[in-house]
């Protein structure tokens, strides 16, 4: 299991760990190599299936998620109290021997596995550490707060020995047990793999009211393939307008679907917005924005998924620039740009490709993407770009190649010097990447009436709103015309 919470409400998982060297290169500040070919190591996953229980069942599961909920809050208070009584920090270990007599005074908490209240205790600690480490980093710190009701929507039984899951590997649905239930009914759309052990399960409660059994398995000395399926090499840069570029200049376009799921979003979420709190008609309308949540959310996996399999599939070294996406979603310069940078999830892809790449032996390395869109692939120029010009040309060599695939090259140079146990892996002169608005822009180049870049840097301006007249822009015979 991951020990990630994110991943668990997700349903899947990433590596362990993310080598910081590789087997040939030289640790650098701003690149993370990732190379486990034919290497023994455990491999940890989570498989997400659906769960269909009954009205009994989700009754008592409702009520144990309350209990857990209680918990949490009791915990947490207690720690806040002993410290500002007696100054004393109360660690995990403590607060676990408190179970025995809780369970004696709240008869309810003996009907709950053991390890289920273990890890609400282990939430909270958690809770603290992350407290405590943003104090120390000199970040907001945030402290932890108390649970609201129906704010506790999962519950994880983190021993193996106090769940059984019964399915013989042919039929549809198997059977999950654990204390106090029995019999919970789990659509197995897929077996687990040869010599998993399953070691904890997490029941989760969906907004919509949908319910599902993530499980975490890990097999001990898995070998990664010496060699990969290829040897081919591939450069990738993320953006907007062209999701995913290559360095040899494949462009994968955004999600054509998922932008019509977030149209029907906002108009539930308006629905919603028009209803009286406390009322029926309300609940109905959060169900159904919930829906649309899922619907979206899923739509972006699915895609994320199938975009990461082709890629490790195609090429056995892969690298990538890497953003830092929470600096540009807090920049007041991408402010225009934050609910699209969210939504095009580079984060996750990135960790979709690292955790495929580790069981495929994929070589895989991400790179500081600062100045990878400013410093020319073919000699090194740093040729000043605002985000509105599209295309890269440069004066010195007489490059001229649309911008995310000059930064794709400079993302696969970047990364075989690294490999190599280089230690430049910026430009030279390393100016920042973040845009400012108080900046002066400097002068795109002219373009070539009816010419694809032309297209290109039009279709640009009109996503990031530059253009007034934008909104009746549309596609015709491949090019694009006012309306």
């Amino acid at each position: 299991m991951t020990g990630c919470r994110e991943h668990e409400k997700e349903g899947r998982a990433r590596p362990e760990v993310i080598e910081e060297n590789a087997k040939t290169a030289e640790k650098t500040p701003t690149t993370r190599i990732l190379d486990r070919r034919g290497e023994s190591f455990t491999l940890r996953r989570c498989h997400r299936y659906r769960l269909y229980p009954t009205k009994k069942q989700e009754t008592i599961l409702l009520e144990q998620m309350e209990l857990c909920r209680r918990l949490y809050n009791k915990a947490l208070w207690k720690r806040k109290g002993i410290y500002e009584r007696a100054g004393k920090h109360v660690s995990y270990a403590e607060q676990g021997r408190w179970l025995p007599g809780l369970k004696k005074e709240i008869p309810a908490y003996a009907a709950i596995s053991s390890g289920v209240l273990e890890n609400v205790l282990k939430r909270v600690d958690l809770a603290f550490r992350g407290f405590f480490r943003r104090v120390k980093a000199k970040e907001n710190p945030g402290y932890p707060r108390a649970k609201g009701a129906g704010a506790c929507k999962s519950l994880t039984v983190s021993r193996s020995r106090e769940f059984k899951l019964v399915w013989d590997g042919e039929g549809r649905y198997g059977r999950l047990s654990f204390k106090s239930l029995s019999g919970l009914r789990v659509r197995m759309h897929r077996p687990f793999p040869e010599n998993a052990a399953v070691r904890r399960v997490t029941i989760k409660r969906e907004g919509s009211g949908r319910w599902y059994a993530i499980f975490g398995w890990d097999i001990k000395g898995y070998e990664a393939p010496e060699h990969p399926r290829s040897e081919e090499s591939v450069g990738l840069h993320p953006g907007l307008v062209a999701y995913l570029s290559t360095d040899g200049g494949e462009v994968y376009a955004p999600h054509e679907t998922f932008e019509r799921h977030r149209r029907n979003l906002a108009g539930r979420q308006r629905l919603l917005s028009r209803k009286k709190k406390g009322s029926r008609r309300r609940e109905k309308a959060r169900i159904l924005a919930a829906k649309q949540h899922e619907k979206l959310r899923d739509s972006r996996k699915d895609r994320l998924h199938k975009l990461s399999r082709e890629l490790v599939d195609r090429y056995g070294r892969i690298f990538v620039n890497r953003f830092d996406v929470r600096g540009m979603v807090s920049n007041d310069g991408f402010k225009h740009l934050k609910a699209r940078v969210s939504d095009a999830a580079w984060s996750e892809l990135l960790c979709m490709l690292r955790f495929k790449a580790e069981k495929a032996g994929s070589v895989y390395v991400e790179v500081e993407a600062k100045n990878a869109a400013q410093e020319c692939s073919g000699c090194g120029e740093v040729v000043h770009k605002d985000l509105s010009v599209r295309v890269h040309s440069c004066q010195q060599c007489g490059l001229k190649v649309p911008r995310g695939v000059n930064a794709a090259r400079n993302a696969k140079k970047r990364a075989v010097l690294a490999l190599r146990g280089g230690n430049r892996v910026a430009g030279p002169e390393e100016p920042r990447t973040s845009y400012s608005p108080t900046a002066p822009k400097p002068t795109p180049p002219v373009l070539e009436r009816g010419s694809r870049e032309q297209s290109m840097q039009l279709h640009e301006d009109a996503v990031v709103g530059r253009l007034s007249w934008a909104w009746p822009l549309r596609w015709k015979r491949g090019m694009l015309r006012a309306s």
